[in-house]
């Protein structure tokens, strides 16, 4: 009791400090015994931010996440722990048991900060400010492995010794790479340890929840979790130039760099096209259900000749919707040799991301980039995801459903299309069921933070999907006993 007095007093003194928020100060007044767990959530996230863990060297991260599992008396499992492969697995029961796994996955590797003077807070600062906690990997990924290993935690300790109704493994599983393309990640574990891992389920990122979303009901809780997502396709063109000038002051007009620029607004031609199809079309289908007046009408409709240019039409405006229904053509880099400014390059290098429909296929759209862009020398595939049929709905699917709206009143849980690519279609390759979601609700503003400046988590986020993944959890193992406990 002490002790529990002493953390209330801290958290207080935290709040009074102006660091969290009033929604968070009156959860702990109500739960107390709750605040050791908030306390803890959010310290452990600034400490796991400030280690830096760019692809290519995440294991100081995974050592830290790895030694906070083993402290909390998880049994673990280490796959490999090279400098730019560190894997591990943290279970609630040994993987020996070979029970089924339910997989809660994030990944240790986060993207470059960008921009240093832009960040408001350093980047690795994991700084606490009006009530968020800054830094890379806030939501990508590193908030998700707090709030499970948090979560986690606490089911361990209140529900060890119980009887299940269902009798399944959790397991975390903290992988590298994710945001390369997951080869020394999620795939080699896959390759290596599939069996051992055993998953009947895997829950990673992909998802999200907003409200404001239905345009006829915005104080609505929307939480899409995808079933698939996009492949990625990350391709390199090559320009070269016959040009006999090197001269910045000849007469050419043929050198390689204003090929280059003329050539690339015909490829973004492509990032406008709006496309149906049958993984699109089924989430325009349960949109349509929430929605009011016109929406309600078109969406479920949208395969309709007739109704297809208005629906159209809709999604182009809305900046949200047009991600599910286009290809995403981004260029993400020009480049060309090194050499003195009155210097005509003889080649140009473009390097262009490309977000495809799951049911695009890869080679008759590069075929058509080729057509589209006959200057482009060479083209060179970077990095390519698997293809990986989508995951059904299942039991798994409305446990997570379920633990949401008990968080959440007033929400709808609505099966997506991803717009950009995870580890979970590597899971999905392999027939294992991989549901993308984030169990708190975000705002526009934050989710904009994702792989930009100032990436941030709010508290209230944080501490929110630390009870969504705990009623997850409860939902899937069942203890035997009629309420969750007096601890929720």
């Amino acid at each position: 009791m002490r002790f529990t007095k002493h953390v209330v007093h801290v958290f207080f003194g935290m709040a009074m400090a102006g660091m969290l928020n009033a929604q968070v100060v009156d959860a702990c007044v109500r739960s107390p015994k709750q605040a050791t767990y908030h306390i803890e959530a959010v310290t452990l996230l600034q400490q796991y931010l400030q280690i830096p863990s760019p692809s290519g060297n995440e294991k100081a991260a995974g050592l830290f996440f790895y030694n906070l599992c083993e402290r909390a008396g998880l049994h673990m499992r280490l796959f490999s722990s090279d400098e730019d492969q560190f894997n591990f697995a943290a279970s609630l029961f040994p993987l020996s048991d070979s029970l089924p796994n339910v997989i809660l996955l994030h990944h240790l590797d986060v993207v470059d900060p960008g921009e240093l003077e832009a960040w408001l807070f350093p980047p690795y600062s994991g700084a606490l400010h009006n009530g968020n906690v800054y830094g890379r990997g806030a939501i990508d990924a590193k908030g998700t492995g707090i709030m499970q290993l948090v979560a986690l935690k606490r089911f361990k300790e209140h529900y060890a010794d119980f009887d299940f109704q269902e009798p399944h493994n959790i397991t975390l599983l903290v992988v590298s790479g994710e945001e390369v393309g997951g080869a020394k990640g999620a795939k080699y574990v896959l390759q290596h340890h599939k069996q051992e891992l055993n998953a009947r389920v895997v829950y990673g990122e992909g998802g999200a929840g907003m409200d404001s979303i239905l345009k006829g009901n915005p104080s609505a809780f929307i939480s899409g979790v995808s079933l698939t997502e996009k492949k990625q396709l990350l391709i390199e063109l090559l320009f070269d130039s016959d040009e006999n000038y090197g001269h910045g002051a000849s007469p050419s007009h043929n050198y390689a760099n204003r090929v280059l620029l003329e050539s690339l607004p015909r490829l973004l031609t492509l990032d406008d096209e709006i496309h149906f199809t049958a993984s699109n079309k089924m989430m325009l289908k349960e949109f349509g259900k929430l929605e009011t007046g016109v929406r309600s009408f078109l969406f479920p409709r949208a395969h309709w000749p007739v109704l297809r240019w208005k629906t159209k039409s809709i999604i182009r405006k809305d900046e949200m919707l047009r991600a599910f229904f286009s290809n995403s053509v981004k260029i993400t880099q020009l480049s060309n040799f090194e050499g003195s400014g009155n210097q005509l390059p003889k080649s140009a290098k473009a390097i262009v991301d490309i977000r495809l429909l799951p049911e695009t296929n890869v080679a008759d759209y590069l075929a058509r980039i080729q057509r589209l862009l006959p200057e482009v020398s060479q083209i060179n595939i970077l990095e390519q995801t698997p293809e990986a049929p989508p995951s059904p709905i299942t039991p798994y699917f409305h446990k997570f459903a379920a633990a949401l709206s008990a968080q959440y009143p007033n929400t709808y849980t609505v099966p997506i299309l991803f717009p950009a690519t995870s580890d979970n279609s590597h899971f999905r390759s392999e027939d294992i069921l991989a549901y993308g979601m984030f169990p708190a609700k975000m705002d526009l503003d934050c989710l904009k933070g994702v792989h930009n400046v100032n990436e941030r988590i709010p508290v209230s986020s944080l501490l929110e999907g630390v009870s969504v993944y705990y009623k997850l959890i409860y939902n899937i193992l069942g203890p035997v006993q009629s309420q969750i406990s007096a601890f929720e």
